[in-house]
């Protein structure tokens, strides 16, 4: 597995995502759009993050979709123990390992080795040639845990996966119904494929000159935050 640059990992996934678009409009098919923004963004994150392709977006992807599974389970039980009207009852239930937090336990335990098997796998082909992506970078540092690493792991996918992937489905909600937004997007678009040399493609630098594509998602994200609630809590009093 060789190390991929962050513009060249976004453009392999690129040529994946819309052939799935493409085909979904040759069959006049419904598409769940957010189910493959989610897909696309885990492999994304995957794949700049750690080197490694999960494949949720194309191939069979078994691995990867088992533990999106377990992933959303578990962030949305972890979410429920803010809704109890009793505050402690989640504790009583981790205790007896009963209900909800069974479940929880359970997807904890399929993310923990999904993160393990993929350290594992770093350190294995270290020892063959040096990595540069995110993951070797924080393994290189002596004195973080295994522990500690994995922890590295699911925070990258929870930041990568869940706020990207959240934040384009409410961008292309709101597009579909504002065409005029839409049509300006696609003109400023137009016009800087026009400048190019290369009028077959775009370039990471060419983010920076479409100006209105990023007013048009800063307002998106304004009106519908990717992350409405982050709420944090001491582990004891501090002064």
């Amino acid at each position: 597995m060789r190390t991929v640059p962050t513009e060249t990992a976004a453009v392999e996934l690129h040529t994946r995502f819309v052939p799935v678009l493409e085909r979904a409009a040759a069959l006049n098919k419904v598409v769940d759009l957010q189910d493959l923004l989610e897909r696309y963004s885990f492999d994304n994150i995957c794949k700049v993050a750690f080197n490694f392709d999960p494949g949720c977006l194309a191939g069979d992807g078994t691995f990867g979709s088992e533990f999106m599974k377990a992933f959303e389970e578990a962030a949305m039980l972890s979410f429920g123990r803010f809704m109890y009207i009793l505050p402690g009852l989640y504790k009583i239930k981790k205790l007896l390992n009963v209900g909800s937090e069974s479940k929880l336990q359970k997807s904890i335990a399929t993310v923990h080795k999904f993160a393990d098997d993929i350290i594992q796998s770093r350190i294995t082909e270290s020892t063959k040639e040096p990595k540069e992506d995110l993951l070797s970078r924080f393994m290189n540092i002596s004195e973080y845990s295994p522990e500690f690493l994995r922890d590295i792991v699911t925070s990258f996918i929870l930041a990568g996966r869940d706020s990207t992937s959240s934040a384009l489905t409410w961008f292309f909600w709101i597009l579909s119904s504002h065409p005029e937004v839409k049509l300006k997007i696609l003109e400023e678009l137009k016009t800087l494929r026009l400048s190019k040399s290369d009028q077959n493609s775009y370039e990471f630098d060419d983010l920076r000159q479409m100006h209105y594509l990023h007013a048009a998602i800063s307002e998106a994200m304004r009106l519908f935050p990717p992350v409405p609630v982050d709420t944090k809590a001491c582990l004891k009093p501090d002064v």
